[in-house]
Formats: C-alpha cells, structure tokens, sequence
C-alpha cells in the first residue's frame, strides 16, 4: 500500500490489510495439520542400513527438439513424514548429456518434476514408487519449451520507451467467473525493446502502459500515455489476441503510446452515517473494467477524509475506498463508484463508506427428505471483477438455524452468488420468491436488503450416454452447459470424463434447458468462454430436463481446434 503526504511516499501494510491477511493464513495452515501422516514401516526399513537406501537416475530432454536439456533442476518430492514434518524435496543438476542422478533416498513413492528457465514442466509429472534398496535408471523427463513473445514500444515520435510495463494478460475461471488476469510481464530497455520467454501454450494480450504521474502534482500541461493494447488499441475489446504455441516465438509485437491531456481527481472519503470525513481511508482507483489496479492509483485519506489522484489520462474507473473502524471491536467499511475521466479535472468526489447491510434469510427443505438444515452453512461470493473482489474483507460464512434461517453482518453493496454447504447428494437449489436469485443475484444496495428465499429442491434429473471417438484419444470431457443467464455460474455447468468403453452419466442435474457437448482436447473450463463456447454451439445437443427426468444420448466427440479463442 502507498501511503504519506505531498512528494514523501513509503510502503506499508494498512491495519485492515494486516489483519485480514493474518486471518486467511492461519486458516490455510488448518489442512496442513489434517492432512499429516507417518510413512513408518518404510522409513525403518530405509533409514537402517545404506544398503536399503535408493537412487533415481535419468535424462531430461527438450520435448519439441529431443535434444538434453543442460542444467535442468530435477525435484523428487515424497508424501513421506518424519517427526510429523514433510521430508525434504531431493535435487540434482542435469549436466551437458542432460543426465542427472537422486541418490540416498528412502524407500516410498516420489513425484518427478524437472524445472528450466524457458520450459514448462510437464502438467503429468513422473511418479515412482521405490522399494528398499531399488535404483531406478533411465528414467525420462520431458520439458516444452515455453513460447517467446518480444517487440519494441514506441512513443509519439517513433523513439524507444524505456521503462514501460509490459504485461500479457489471460483469461481464467478459477472461481468460476472469467476473470483477466495478468500472468506475466518485462520492462522495456533502453532501446525500448521488451522479451517475455517461458509463456503456456494459450492464447495472450498484450499490454503495455507508463506510469501516471500518481501523487506528484505535474505542471497544468502535463500529459500522460494511455494503456495500448496490441494492436494498438485503448480498448480491450478491440485488442487482438497472440496465440503462443509451444517453442514458437512471435517477435515484432511492437506498440506505440501517444501521450494525451492529463487529469487529476479529488475528493472525500464520507461515513455515511455521520457525514464526516473518514481519516486513514485507502483509496483505489482502477481502470479496465477493474481487471487491474492503475498504477500510482493507491492513496491514504488525509485527516478530513480527503484523497487526489494525478496525472491520469481520460477513460472510464473505479473507485474504491475502504478502512477500519477504532477500538477493539474493529468494523471495516466500504464504498465503491463509478468514475468516468474526460478533459477536464474532477473535484468535490464524495466517496461515501458504511459498515454494510444485513443479510437475511431462510433455506426450505421437504421435511420427508431427511435433510438436517442445522448441519449445512451459507456463504456469499462476490460477483464483482477480480481486482475488486480481492479488495473485499472477507465475509464470514453463516451458520444454519435447525429451522433453516440464516444472517450475514457488514455486507458491503454488491451482487453476491448465495451457496449452502455441504449440499446433500441429489439435492438442488431454487428460488422460493418471484425473483430467481440464482440467476440475479443477491443485491446489496444502500437500503435494507429484502429477506432472502430459497428452497433445497430433490426432484433433480440424469444424463447417460455414449460418446463417439474416431481418435481413440481417452481426454473426452462431457459438459452440460446451461441456456440462459445461468453460463455465467460455474456452479451450474455438469461435467463428466468418459470411461474406457464411451459411457458417462450425469446425475442430480436441477431442471431446466440445457446444451450437451463432448469435447476432446478441451482446456480446463475452458467451456466457460463465451467466444470458445460460440465456435460449438450448433454441435450441442439441446436438452429439456424436467423434475425426475431420465435422458440417454449418443454424442460424438468434439475435437477442438488449436487455434480456437
């Protein structure tokens, strides 16, 4: 975080960040002590005698040219505890043949990955499992070279930038949302010239961006470089995308910045309840849609609450702000807007925070089902872009009443996805009200948010088929993909692989109007892309699935296209 006053800057970590970050990592630690196991009998085997001791010997080679691979790291990683703790990973060094060679190792199962700058490990690595005094000896590891994209970046006079960021952006669906996000990045040089190496197959944008002005105040004509993306375009909708192919390197990805009228922005952060000014505010501002954070867009309020931004150049933002409340009870508050930049200045910004609404509601159940309410818990998700969402304090689950009702405290304004957890096998949910919240959302707005109404549906539908492969390949994936409103929610998708013979069945499927695909090659969730998913559409097969309805289909597999978005 950027904090200080006038041309003094340093770097720390506000109190609302600090204990956030603290809270999430001593829940991530709660899987380490779950998951810790003893690998006794093999350990007294080994650690006995030298004799029983094991080596693990091999070649590491270039995939694309078959050529060894000098100075490989080679990594053999064990499930294997000792005194409660993890061993620690052996390593070698391939030399010039690419040969390298683990010795002294105990007996048990081990995961072989070999790491290279400007190669990508392979996604199925090499697994051993290695009895007493076992030497396993050419033992093949494969490494792709990464693909290479470079070019020059200019600006309005054809000279080279030095300095600028250089970004390649990928689109993702980790949490079931497509998300852009960046995955690598290089600073020009001198000569204005950039290299990224090592990059996935996949496809890419590129982006590149000099810094504004952030809390320098510059002169009345100051101007500044707008963000282009390749092929110079301000606007990611109209960027082109690279598709980088293993070993394959696209030079000459060249972009040039033309600067424009700069601007800056002010304002105050506001408590809504008392309209003052709130002190020690950290205000955000971000562009893109919130994809990415703006550069030099980070500042503390000052003591009446209130922030400027400058050198920023004319587009569309976000802005956000979010603090802590004092004493021990600390509470955080929140607030977001809209801002839209053109020619001139922005003043008198009022950014108001509060400490959130309440969030209520109640899960119906059959009462014949069986299904104990007070046993599962509810969670809000944030469905805001990435950039936002990771900004957001996190909102702690609620607990179900015995009765089904459940409440959320300090809900910052948003649209939410609602989720119940554990849900019982062959149950769905629904909403109970005339707005299909599934669908919509829950919306957090500045007034009092409507009780929430769902119901834990048990009427679900199943898919079986068979799936045609001319190739013969086993990487066939069926996907059952939702019309509507709903491709927007992951949750919503079914997916299956296909066993040996060709079948699969999908089971407690909700009802409702679905598309059946059976891809071969597909990324993972890769369905999730709407400009993927538009090359297929007429290759589905559409379904109607009612309440306790049973479907048997014939699909051939589809094989996807290495150039496909």
């Amino acid at each position: 975080m950027v904090s200080g006053n006038s041309a003094e800057w340093r770097v720390e970590l506000s109190p609302i960040r600090f204990h956030r970050r603290l809270r999430r990592f001593m829940r991530s630690l709660l899987p380490l002590f779950v998951i810790i196991f003893l690998a006794s009998s093999c350990f007294a085997q080994s650690s006995g005698s030298s004799q029983n001791q094991c080596s693990i010997s091999g070649t590491v080679t270039d995939s694309a040219t078959g050529q060894a691979i000098k100075g490989a790291e080679v990594i053999a990683r064990t499930g294997t505890f000792r005194m409660g703790l993890p061993l620690r990973p052996a390593s070698s060094t391939s030399d010039a043949k690419g040969e390298f060679a683990i010795e002294r190792l105990d007996c048990g199962r081990y995961i072989v990955r070999a790491f290279h700058d400007g190669y990508i490990a392979n996604a199925q690595p090499t697994i051993l499992t290695l009895a007493p005094g076992q030497h396993v000896e050419n033992v093949a590891v494969w490494l792709t070279p990464g693909g290479v994209i470079s070019g020059h970046v200019t600006d309005e006079a054809g000279k080279g930038v030095s300095g600028a960021s250089i970004e390649l952006m990928k689109y993702s669906y980790t949490t079931g949302k497509r998300d852009l996000n960046v995955v690598s990045n290089a600073t020009t040089n001198k000569a204005g010239e950039y290299r990224v190496e090592g990059l996935a197959p996949g496809q890419y944008f590129l982006r590149a961006n000099v810094a504004p002005h952030g809390a320098s105040k510059p002169s009345p004509d100051a101007k500044a470089y707008v963000p282009v993306y390749f092929s110079n375009a301000t606007d990611l909708t109209r960027a082109s995308a690279l598709d980088v192919k293993p070993a394959q390197e696209l030079a000459g990805m060249d972009l040039n910045l033309v600067p424009v009228h700069s601007v800056h922005v002010s304002g105050q952060v506001v408590d809504k309840i008392t309209s003052l000014g709130k002190a020690g505010a950290e205000v955000t501002l971000m562009s893109d849609e919130g994809y990415t954070n703006f550069p030099g867009g980070q500042v503390i309020s000052d003591k009446a609450g209130h922030f400027e931004f400058f050198g920023l150049p004319p587009g569309s933002y976000v802005i956000v702000a979010q603090s802590a409340s004092e004493g021990s009870q600390a509470q955080a508050f929140w607030g977001q807007a809209a801002l839209t930049v053109e020619d001139s200045n922005v003043t008198d910004l009022k950014l108001t925070v509060s400490k959130g609404q309440e969030v209520s509601g109640r899960l119906h159940v059959d009462p014949s089902s069986g299904v104990q309410l007070g046993k599962l818990s509810a969670t809000l998700e944030s469905q805001q872009p990435s950039a936002v969402r990771n900004l957001l304090s996190e909102i702690e689950g609620a607990s179900l009443g015995a009765d089904g009702t459940f409440r959320f405290h300090g809900v910052p304004e948003g649209t939410y996805g609602l989720s119940f957890f554990p849900l019982p096998p062959g149950t769905y949910l629904k909403s109970s009200g005339s707005v299909d919240l599934m669908e919509t959302g829950v919306v957090v707005g500045s007034g009092q948010v409507p009780p929430v109404d769902m119901t834990l549906a048990t009427a679900t539908a199943r898919v079986d088929g068979t799936v045609g492969n001319e190739s013969g390949s086993g990487n066939v994936v069926v996907v059952l993909v939702p019309e509507g409103k709903r491709r927007s929610r992951f949750a919503d998708y079914k997916m299956t692989p296909v066993d040996k013979s060709g079948q699969f069945s999908l089971r407690a499927v909700p009802p409702g109007d679905y598309k059946l695909f059976a891809w071969e090659g597909i990324e993972r969730r890769e369905f999730m892309n709407p400009d993927f998913l538009r090359q297929y559409e007429n290759q589905g097969r559409a379904l109607h699935l009612e309440d306790g309805s049973r479907e048997n289909v014939q699909l051939e597999a589809i094989e996807v296209n290495e150039a496909a978005p």
